[in-house]
């Protein structure tokens, strides 16, 4: 009886390769390829000739490769580099802060009226909350502060508070001024009493009167400011008109041709 050698190292290696890939290629059959998928991970112990038929049959399934592709997603390398894109830079917010308008105070006598519309979305009116009248402009110092001090509907702290801030308000605007001074070199003329003559021979009381009607009535209707009677342009203008007529001061007009 002929006696068996014992088996040589590449047969002992050859002994240690997955059953799945034996060392003598052979084409398989489709039902032993769905049945013997490979790992997608090549075994160490393979030989030269299994680890590429294992990588031509990896390349040709296209399900290894997804599991390859899931695995190599899934590693703690790729899901930390994941977080390092999609973190926000320490210090810096991805909120974006809502915009601001910028501008000046409100002025506080908007505390007595109420904003209305006119309608064309810009322009705003003011209403008085004492004596419901509308005013065709909103711009405070111009028409809403005379308004507010010969409103016979307001308080009288009221009236009397911002009587005292329109006093205040033209007198700042006086210093800022420069003197009027005429052609001839005459003195300024003077700005604190507004009810003495401007010049020449004071009219009969009946044409005075009718004056001082229709100087309210150009007042009131054009909603010009009280203040404007103690401007030392609007004095000298007066002048040359009408040298003869006394112009009202501004409290007669908030006061008794106001009622």
């Amino acid at each position: 009886m002929e006696q068996q050698s014992p088996p040589s190292s590449a047969q002992r290696h050859c002994s240690h390769a997955s059953p799945r890939f034996p060392v003598a290629l052979s084409s398989p059959s489709p039902e032993q390829s769905r049945a013997s998928q490979p790992s997608p991970v090549c075994p160490a112990v393979w030989g030269s000739a299994a680890a590429a038929e294992w990588q031509r049959r990896v390349s040709e399934s296209p399900t290894i490769q997804q599991e390859s592709k899931s695995e190599l997603q899934d590693s703690p390398q790729a899901i930390s580099a994941g977080q390092q894109r999609t973190s926000p830079s320490p210090g810096v917010s991805s909120h974006r802060s809502p915009s601001r308008k910028s501008g000046r105070p409100a002025h506080p006598v908007w505390e007595h009226f109420v904003k209305k519309s006119k309608g064309d979305g810009r322009k705003v009116a003011a209403e008085c909350r004492y004596y419901h009248s509308r005013i065709n402009t909103g711009q405070p110092g111009r028409f809403m502060v005379p308004h507010l001090v010969g409103c016979n509907a307001a308080p009288p702290r009221i009236r009397e508070q911002w009587s005292e801030f329109a006093r205040a308000d033209a007198s700042r605007k006086q210093q800022r001024s420069a003197p009027v001074t005429t052609s001839t070199g005459a003195p300024p003329l003077a700005t604190t009493r507004t009810d003495l003559p401007v010049g020449g021979n004071v009219l009969p009381s009946v044409t005075q009167e009718q004056f001082d009607f229709a100087f309210a009535q150009m007042m009131f209707g054009c909603a010009l400011s009280f203040v404007l009677v103690e401007s030392p342009f609007f004095r000298q203008f007066m002048q040359l008109l009408a040298p003869g007529l006394i112009i009202p001061s501004r409290h007669k007009i908030a006061g008794v041709m106001l009622q």
